[in-house]
């Protein structure tokens, strides 16, 4: 029967090439579990990020209201082509006189 402490020695004390082989795959699995955890970060401060814009779009929306900007700029427009034929008018009368 075999030892249990002397297979649990075997599996945490090994020759040295499986130690290598170990570390690099240890090197490994902490580089992918860094950049896992530099993904969720991002993740979520982007999350953040969209949610604080998602806030303010909102908030300009009730400050400014774009029906009545649309209205004022097509009454503006009227008016400037109202100015725009009088002074051409204007324009006429003076140089044809």
């Amino acid at each position: 029967m075999v030892d249990a402490r002397k297979l649990i020695t075997y599996e945490f004390i090994q020759p040295t090439t499986c130690t290598a082989e170990y570390a690099a795959l240890w090197k490994k699995a902490n580089k992918n579990y860094v950049s896992l955890i530099l993904y969720n970060t991002a993740t979520l401060r982007m999350a953040g990020a969209l949610e604080k814009s998602s806030e303010v779009m909102k908030y300009m929306q009730q400050l400014v209201k774009v029906p009545e900007i649309q209205a004022t700029m097509q009454e503006l427009s009227k008016e400037m082509m109202k100015v725009c034929t009088l002074l051409s008018m204007y324009m006429c009368t003076c140089t044809c006189t």
